[in-house]
């Protein structure tokens, strides 16, 4: 399995397709269709047929019912701070930035100058 919050904390928008006026096919993304994978399998007719022999819905509802949207959003979270940790760890660490002289820095890093030229102030009645 993935991950069991993707599967089945993490609401996800599902279309609902017609056809207008024209007969084209619309898709339209309802509040109403939000579920999550794992509630639009069940909401599928004979959903049964496509799990794996041996794993009933009681058993996924039981998985569902062990940790609450926050704490699976948590763990998950934690999981992957420590893959990473690892990653890190084992990569090394990253090789020293490449300084470049203030001229060099990319464009981005430079001031933004006005493509318009400057207007001259303006009058102020003094001679």
């Amino acid at each position: 399995m993935l991950s069991p919050f993707l599967n089945f904390h993490r609401p996800c928008l599902f279309p609902t397709r017609f056809l207008d006026a024209e007969g084209r096919t619309r898709t339209r993304y309802r509040y109403e269709d939000t579920m999550t994978p794992f509630e639009k399998l069940k909401s599928l007719p004979e959903a049964e047929q496509y799990l794996k022999p041996g794993l009933t819905f009681r058993q996924l509802e039981a998985r569902v019912n062990a940790q609450t949207d926050l704490e699976a959003a948590v763990a998950r979270n934690q999981a992957r701070t420590r893959l990473f940790a690892l990653i890190d760890r084992e990569s090394g660490p990253p090789p020293p930035a490449k300084r470049l002289s203030p001229l060099r820095q990319p464009p981005c890093s430079r001031r933004r100058r006005s493509h318009r030229p400057r207007q001259p102030p303006a009058a102020s009645g003094y001679p």
